[in-house]
């Protein structure tokens, strides 16, 4: 038995049995940032004075040892109840009892809390790294499509014509705003937390900027009790991570639905489908309902940490490394619904004859030929919107699609509306209701005509680069921080 400060006895074996498996989930998660974090806090205690080189040079030395040597199999609870325990618990037995001076001046509360955050911008970068490769996956499906004509459907009935291009954009749009989110969490975590000790901060002359340019941060958590109880910056994550996810399940139930037989217009290869074991006809897009069964876990993860934290003091508690749990499963549905949603477009097609005939057939034309009207007759729009319903319920109580609403028809509904007759002609009509030119003529801003495509193409293809610009600027930043720690390191060792 190791004494534990003033507590002289050993856990229990049951907690030990249940407490190691969660310690050993620490050490994959937390052990390569809680390297990084014990060589800067050295760094800065060597450079305030507090440490001799001698000491920090050994200190330093044993951090590289244990990097080097320790694996998940070396924990254990004799060793300490958690996995830093652990850690100085290694360094003590390589380099005598110095080792425990890396601890000066700070507390595993500040500690842990550090390390949670750069946890958090750590596994941002990588969802943010992934959803760039997914904002030019659908740039390039965009662009061959700006000009596959598509029914728009509302209430999952037809309503106008649009293009795939169109509908791609207005996701891609979405997922440009998740990026804002991801962002804006990525800010509120990378802010360093080393320095607040147990909560109030500590009488000895550390550097706090020190450590935060030592680790990579954008600023420091200033005060020092906020520094180790706040954890709504994996909150901040998770709603964002909810609302992705949100957006992912409602585009994959429109593909859902039109990859179907009875719509037929949208289809995803046999590399992302999934078989029958009884019917073989079937091709099934499992691909999309893996994105839609991930679709409530970033929300999830929210909730559990709002209900987690809501009554909890304001302090470094076991609670939160719940949280951090949570995230981290959070982060690992959200990189697979990124994965499974580039392999659904890459392997996804539309088929354009089908879906023009079906715009041409279905009636999502006729609010076009309503539109004419009152532009070419001057006539109020709810009197058009009467007129043309009325050749729609007969044309299809006669069991005939778009093609049969005519001149006629059109004349014996406007004597019924108006009392009197309109001069228009077949053609006219017809013209009206085709759907090609009446996607080219919704030129409005944002509309789906291939003009104003586009230019939300270009739009969002400069957002999308400046979006994966931004990341690995953050992603080098860090980067260079590393190496510069390592560098201090090293010629604090003399190397």
């Amino acid at each position: 038995m190791e004494r534990r400060g003033r507590i002289d006895v050993d856990i229990s074996g049951k907690l030990q049995e249940m407490s190691l498996p969660n310690m050993k989930r620490q050490f994959s998660v937390l052990f390569g940032e809680m390297t990084l974090v014990n060589r800067a806090h050295t760094v800065m205690l060597y450079e305030r004075g507090v440490h001799s080189r001698e000491t920090a040079a050994e200190i330093l030395k044993t951090i590289d040892r244990i990097e080097e040597e320790l694996t998940p199999d070396d924990l254990s609870l004799q060793n300490g109840e958690d996995l830093y325990m652990n850690v100085e618990h290694q360094m003590i037995a390589r380099m005598g009892a110095g080792a425990g001076k890396m601890h000066t001046g700070r507390s595993r509360n500040d500690l842990f809390s550090c390390l949670q955050r750069m946890v958090c911008r750590r596994e941002l970068l990588k969802v943010m790294r992934s959803a760039s490769e997914l904002e030019e996956l659908l740039l390039g499906f965009a662009e061959k499509n700006v000009d596959t004509v598509m029914t728009g459907y509302t209430h999952l009935q037809p309503a106008q014509p649009t293009t795939a291009a169109h509908f791609v954009t207005s996701y891609l749009e979405m997922l440009q705003r998740d990026m804002k989110r991801l962002r804006a969490a990525y800010g509120s975590a990378n802010l360093n937390a080393l320095g607040g000790a147990a909560f109030a901060g500590t009488g000895f002359p550390i550097d706090r900027e020190r450590t935060a340019e030592l680790l990579g941060f954008d600023g420091l958590v200033e005060n020092t009790w906020d520094s180790v109880a706040s954890k709504d910056f994996f909150m901040e994550a998770e709603a964002a991570y909810g609302i992705m996810q949100s957006s992912f399940s409602r585009f994959a139930t429109d593909l859902y639905t039109w990859c179907t037989d009875e719509f037929g217009f949208w289809e995803f290869g046999g590399q992302v489908s999934g078989q029958s074991s009884i019917m073989p006809q079937k091709k099934n897009p499992t691909v999309l309902e893996n994105i839609r069964s991930l679709a409530g876990d970033g929300a999830s993860a929210f909730g559990l940490s709002a209900l987690t934290v809501k009554n909890t003091p304001l302090s470094f508690i076991l609670d939160g490394h719940r949280m951090s749990d949570d995230f981290m499963d959070a982060t690992n549905s959200v990189l697979a619904s990124l994965e499974y949603m580039k392999e659904a477009l890459r392997y996804s097609s539309v088929h354009k004859e089908r879906a023009l005939r079906m715009a041409e057939r279905n009636f999502c034309t006729v609010t076009a030929l309503a539109d004419h009207l009152v532009s070419e007759y001057g006539i109020p729009f709810r009197e058009a919107h009467h007129i043309t319903g009325g050749m729609v319920g007969d044309a299809k109580e006669a069991g005939l699609d778009v093609t049969g609403m005519d001149a006629a028809l059109l004349g014996k509904w406007a004597e019924i509306i108006l009392g009197h007759g309109l001069p228009a002609t077949d053609e006219e009509v017809r013209a009206a209701l085709l759907p090609v030119s009446n996607v080219e003529s919704k030129k409005c801003a944002g509309g789906p005509s291939p003009e104003r495509v586009r230019d939300m193409i270009a739009h969002l293809s400069a957002q999308a680069a400046a979006d994966a610009a931004w990341t690995e600027e953050a992603a080098g930043r860090i980067e260079r921080a590393y190496a510069g720690l390592r560098v201090a390191a090293d010629e604090i060792i003399g190397k």
